[in-house]
């Protein structure tokens, strides 16, 4: 993400008792596409 670029915010609604899988599915898409400079925490 370039320097002078404010990041976006995002809401994900999930379902009780999927948080963790939700989690997990878009740690690996993030890893799998090397999007890691474009998330923040």
């Amino acid at each position: 993400m370039p320097m002078n670029e404010e990041p976006k915010w995002y809401i994900l609604h999930t379902y009780s008792g999927y948080e963790a899988m939700v989690k997990d599915s878009l740690e690996k898409l993030i890893e799998n596409n090397n999007l890691g400079d474009y998330i923040v925490d």
